[in-house]
Order: C-alpha cells, then structure tokens, then sequence
C-alpha cells in the first residue's frame, strides 16, 4: 500500500514539474576578428522580435557565448567591441535547439572608433545681492 501511495506521489510531483518547465532554445556561438582570431570582450546582445526584451553577455576567453532559456521566436543578435563595427544578425530559436550564430567581425572606421566626450556645461555664479 506504501508503494503505491509513494509510487502516485512521486507521479503527481514530477507532473508538476514537467507541466511548469517552459519549453525554450538557446543562440551560441564564436566572435571572431578579420584575422579569424577570437575576440574575448565583445558585447553581444539578444532582442526578441516579438517582446523587444533584451538580454547581454560578453564573449568569453576564446570568443564564446550563449544565451540558454531563449522563449522560441526570431531574436537579432548583435555584437559589438570597441574598433570594431557593430554587427546584427537574426536567429531563430526553436525548442530543444540551440542556434549557432558566428560573428566575424570588421573593423570600423575611424569615426566609428572615436568617442567625442561631452563638454563640461559653464557654471556662472553670481554674487548674492
């Protein structure tokens, strides 16, 4: 009797847990630079075409990445590092899947490299009256 009480809970409690996994895929791949070399550093970015919801990650020591628990749709991946031109790319995820989305990048023109800073805004003071 014992076994059969055991036997329907463990059943009644891995039904929960299958009925609350939300079923996802996941975009991986390589950053790489026009030499064909790694690119630790760079920032890559995930954006739901659906939701707009976004999420990013830096490529690892040998130009890895990977956003697992992507819900399925299109989602523009995008990776950017510094000298470097920014680059987009869409990528489907299916479940149980897991997209490959390489990135070579290019280098960037020098206006694409150069960061202007703001100018400090001019304080006048007045003496008080």
């Amino acid at each position: 009797m014992r076994s059969i009480i055991a036997g329907a809970l463990v059943g009644t409690v891995m039904a929960g847990v299958a009925s609350a996994q939300v079923p996802t895929g996941m975009v991986a791949g390589i950053v790489h630079d026009p030499s064909s070399a790694v690119m630790t550093g760079a920032q890559v970015e995930a954006v739901s075409r659906a939701t707009g919801q976004s999420r990013t990650t830096i490529s690892g020591e040998h130009g890895e990445y990977s956003f697992p628990a992507l819900l399925p749709g299109d989602y523009d991946i995008s990776v950017e590092a510094a000298g470097f031109q920014r680059t987009v790319r869409t990528a489907t995820v299916a479940v149980g899947t897991t997209t490959t989305t390489d990135f070579t990048l290019r280098v960037g023109d020098i206006s694409d490299a150069i960061t202007w800073p703001r100018r400090r805004p001019r304080c006048i003071t007045t003496p008080p009256r």
